[in-house]
């Protein structure tokens, strides 16, 4: 019985430390593939075409910021830069939702 605790909680420690091995900006590329699932109702494909342009796009917006963090407008070419390619995986009337729950948040 001991064993099989100390097993468990080897177990657990490995997978937390696994866990926090994640970089920020795939995390927030999944949190946002999982809005805009919730947003629009996206099927499994379209969800995996838009994980891995989420990830560049958070990944060099990060780097962005890092780098000139009061530059909006290099922020802004980032979030151009992809903008075209989301629109072209998610499709012209999901964009539509996006562009509607953006601007929804941005007047609260």
């Amino acid at each position: 019985m001991k064993t099989l605790l100390v097993v468990f909680v080897l177990l657990a420690i490995t997978m937390t430390s696994f866990a926090q091995d994640i970089p920020k900006y795939e995390k927030k590329a999944k949190e946002t593939v999982a809005l805009y699932d919730k947003i629009c109702e996206l099927d499994e494909a379209t969800e995996k075409a838009l994980l891995p342009v989420m990830t560049a796009k958070h990944k060099e917006l990060m780097e962005v910021k890092k780098a000139t963090p009061n530059d909006k407008e290099a922020i802004k070419a980032v979030q151009q830069k992809y903008s075209k390619q989301v629109r072209g995986i998610i499709g012209k009337e999901n964009s539509q939702k996006i562009a509607e729950y953006w601007q929804n948040q941005k007047n609260k």
